[in-house]
This record gives C-alpha cells, sequence and structure tokens, in this order.
C-alpha cells in the first residue's frame, strides 16, 4: 500500500464532539499536521541525544577511561523526611553538574563526558553533623575534587541556609574512595546507592 498513513484522530489526541477544533485551520486535518510535525521535531531531538551520548560512550570506551562516580553526603542529624532527602541530592548532584561542565578545565570536563557516559554512578552516605561535612569539604578541594555543599532554602523542614548535603565529583572512583572510605551507606528507608 503506496498511501501516506494518516493516524487516526484518537492517535492524534483529538476527541471527536471537541469544539476546539474549529480553532485550528484545518479542523482535525489541521490538528493531525501539527501533531505530526511536533511528533517529528520531538523524535528528531531525541535520535539527536541519542547519537550524542552514543558518540560519547565510545569515546569514552575507547580511551579506556578509569570508573568514575559521584558521592552524595546526607547529614542525619537534621532527620529530614525521605522527600527532602531525595530533593537535597538531587540539587547536589546538579550543582556538581554544572561546575564541572561551566568552571572546570579540559580534565574536569571529560572526567564529566566520561561519568556521563558510564551511566551517571552516585553513591549516597551518610554523616552525623555539619563538622563532619566541613571537614569533607576542605580534603576535597585540596585533592581537586568538586566539592559542592547544598544549603537549603528553609521552606519546610529545616532553616535557612542549613547545610543538607555535600556532592562530590564526578572523580575517578578511587579519588573518591580515599575521600569517604569512612563513611557508612545511607539506610533506613531510602536508596543507599545509584547506579
Amino acid at each position: 500500500d503506496h498511501r501516506l498513513h494518516q493516524p487516526s484522530s484518537q492517535s492524534a489526541g483529538v476527541h471527536r464532539g471537541n469544539r476546539g477544533l474549529a480553532a485550528v485551520p484545518g479542523g482535525s486535518a489541521g490538528v493531525q499536521s501539527v501533531h505530526a510535525r511536533l511528533h517529528g521535531e520531538a523524535a528528531g531531538k531525541v535520535r539527536g541525544e541519542v547519537m550524542r551520548a552514543f558518540r560519547t560512550l565510545l569515546a569514552a570506551l575507547g580511551r579506556g577511561d578509569p570508573a568514575m562516580k559521584m558521592v552524595l553526603v546526607v547529614r542525619t542529624d537534621l532527620g529530614l523526611k525521605k522527600g527532602k532527602i531525595a530533593s537535597q541530592c538531587a540539587h547536589a548532584a546538579v550543582m556538581c553538574c554544572m561546575r564541572a561542565a561551566t568552571e572546570g578545565g579540559r580534565d574536569t570536563r571529560r572526567q564529566l563526558d566520561s561519568w556521563l557516559a558510564q551511566g551517571q554512578p552516585k553513591i549516597v552516605l551518610r554523616v552525623d553533623g555539619s563538622e563532619a561535612l566541613h571537614l569533607l569539604t576542605q580534603r576535597a578541594t585540596a585533592a581537586g575534587v568538586i566539592a559542592e555543599l547544598v544549603r537549603d532554602a528553609g521552606r519546610t523542614q529545616v532553616a535557612s541556609g542549613t547545610e543538607t548535603v555535600l556532592g562530590l565529583g564526578p572523580e575517578r572512583s578511587e579519588v573518591i574512595d580515599s575521600l569517604v572510605g569512612d563513611l557508612k551507606l545511607k539506610v533506613g528507608g531510602f536508596i543507599s546507592a545509584w547506579n
């Protein structure tokens, strides 16, 4: 069959009896045309992103890059709820990535690319207070490792400016391990590690 397949009104997100079609040039056919165009543009963007990620992965594998990881260190003394911990860890991960992408040199960006190609491994660890976060931040900075400390905005569970999570990396696993090898995994109803 050489005819072009036309999506049905249901697959195009058009429901019979929808009065909004009168506002779309061409009615149902116009909606289908817009849907097809948007679908094509989105598919093209997704294909581009997939190919870019695939090329990054191949480059990392070809270089024989070492294992990379990011560590998120959570304060347990604050008694944060699971959702709050998750959001604070997300803040730390984004802050670390943005710093690696924008402020880091060529080696830092290469480490970021390698970490992304390896599936962005992250480990969540715990400490009992802000002093431990400060000490770890100093050690990481001295070792040349990205260290981003999250200070809460104070709109929910803790006061504004409270330090909640420290993000470290992305960095070579052995370097991260030398900094945090004595810390324990964050457990007790929360994800202990992401890979």
